[in-house]
């Protein structure tokens, strides 16, 4: 099972890029490039970064990235 698990990662990643790109050149994504887009972008390095590289909690990224989202968005 854990197997099965491990294989399916990078399927369910795959998909969630390829609807992300569908649905930003289907034209109903954001028209240009402004600071909300770059501020997500920013949050979304930011927690691949933290995971990835410093192997932090996922709950702490959460956290983190739920707060960062309150500085820059409100």
């Amino acid at each position: 099972m854990k197997a099965v698990f491990y294989g399916l990662r990078p399927v369910v990643t795959g998909l969630i890029v390829f609807a992300a790109i569908r649905f930003f050149t289907s034209g109903s994504g954001i028209g240009g490039v402004n600071w909300h887009t770059v501020a997500t972008l920013l949050i979304t390095g930011g927690a691949l970064l933290g995971i990835l590289k410093y192997k932090m909690h996922p709950l702490t990224i959460i956290v983190l990235s739920g707060l960062m989202g309150i500085v820059f968005f409100q």
